[in-house]
């Protein structure tokens, strides 16, 4: 059984509730900043997991795509639509539920294996392909980031009626030891001055962009694909209001932002199912030589926005995870 401990209404838009699991297993769940009124809000569930005591100290099989089946048969169980919808193919020209959530992976280590850093990191990569089953990972963070609130309204109804935090992952069990709920407003992305002279960029996780008309894909974060892929993920969003990216911006990019240094490789990772996906990982340095254009403020928006939301393909499996290492501004 599940006990509420506390609850705390601190404003009206603000509620704190924690649960903790009465036998040996700690469940905590603690909801921040939750409002149903306010536009354009993205709404962000972090699990952290545990290997079960009974299936050793370590995960077998640390992959996002094993965390993401099991989300989509939560929603599946509470609510068939939802969960029926997602399981659904992206339809061409189509928002649906694909472009409204992004799946998020960190790996943490044991301390005796000196690697406690992000498994999105380009070293663990290059572990991926066989990741050994004797990996030290003990302990794995998941981030699902939702802009759809009959995704996110589901998934908070269905933690809410649990009563076991123990799940099925992959070969083994795992311990939801704690999750946190909280939201953004994305309005106030858009309150930045800040117009990047400079963009250092870290891709965490394999990156790849569709190419229209070809069933290859672009491997390369290419300005001319990051940019205008994040733009268009907002612009689902915003379609139709005055916060939308302006139809100049698209050119822009293509006259003004280059690549002024880069360290890429290419991967391989996993998606189950003898699937694989290919994706550049490493960073890039991103110039723009018209930093003193107002246009020049979306790639601050964009790229703070991306954090959350990756870029590219196969964001919902974990992929196109990117962080911004370094901003240089124009005074």
């Amino acid at each position: 059984m599940i006990k509420k401990i506390q609850v705390n209404s601190v404003e009206k838009d603000f509620v704190q509730i924690i649960y903790k699991l009465i036998d040996t297993n700690l469940f905590e769940l603690t909801i921040l900043s939750i409002n149903e009124n306010q536009m354009a809000m993205l709404t962000q569930f972090i699990f952290t997991l545990y290997p079960h005591e009974s299936t050793g100290p370590y995960f077998l099989q640390p992959f996002a795509y094993i965390f993401r089946g099991i989300f989509m048969n939560w929603l599946k169980a509470f609510n068939s639509t939802v969960g029926d919808d997602l399981h659904k193919k992206q339809p061409k020209d189509s928002n649906l539920f694909m472009l409204e959530y992004a799946l998020q992976q960190e790996l943490h280590y044991s301390s005796d294996s000196n690697l406690n850093h992000s498994a999105n990191s380009s070293r663990n990569y290059r572990r991926n392909r066989s990741h050994s089953r004797r990996s030290n990972v003990n302990k794995i963070t998941y981030t699902i980031s939702s802009l759809n609130d009959s995704i996110s309204q589901a998934l908070l109804n269905f933690l809410l009626q649990q009563r076991d935090t123990t799940i099925q992952y992959a070969m083994q069990k795992a311990v939801i030891a704690q999750v946190e709920i909280k939201q953004k407003s994305l309005i106030d992305l858009t309150k930045t001055e800040n117009r990047p002279k400079s963009l250092k960029i870290k891709f965490l996780t394999p990156t790849a962009f569709s190419i229209r008309g070809k069933k290859t894909m672009m491997r390369l974060p290419l300005p001319e694909y990051f940019f205008p892929n994040l733009a268009k993920l907002w612009d689902s969003v915003f379609k139709e209001t005055d916060y939308q990216v302006p139809d100049l911006f698209f050119e822009w990019v293509n006259q003004h932002i280059s690549i002024s240094s880069f360290q890429l490789k290419t991967h391989a990772w996993d998606m189950g199912k003898d699937i694989k996906f290919t994706g550049a990982s490493g960073w890039i340095n991103y110039i723009n030589d018209d930093s003193n254009n107002p246009l020049s403020i979306w790639l601050d928006i964009l790229t703070r926005f991306g954090e959350d939301m990756n870029t590219g393909n196969g964001r919902t499996a974990g992929f196109g995870q990117f962080k911004v290492i370094n901003s240089f501004s124009s005074s």
